[in-house]
């Protein structure tokens, strides 16, 4: 049986987009990493992808979560009560 709630519709839109950037950054920082190992001089300072991290982190990845905590606890339930 196919679920067609509510819910499957909206968290594909809201849930996915911080779970790809997670996934980047994490791409990223392992791949400077790889680097350093390699003794690769283009490889940047351990600090500078931390920082870069936490900037990614505070500045999108956080808002983006709490629309999508937002969404899922107030839009989704109101839509749903549509349907119902």
């Amino acid at each position: 049986r196919i679920n067609t709630s509510v819910t499957a519709w909206t968290m594909p839109a809201t849930g996915v987009r911080p779970l790809f950037l997670s996934f980047g950054t994490g791409l990223y920082i392992c791949g400077q990493l790889t680097r350093r190992c390699r003794k690769d001089p283009s490889a940047r300072p351990l600090w500078a992808c931390m920082t870069l991290a936490s900037q990614i982190l505070l500045s999108v990845l956080l808002p983006l979560l709490l629309i999508a905590s937002f969404v899922e606890a107030y839009i989704t339930p109101a839509v749903a009560a549509l349907f119902h």
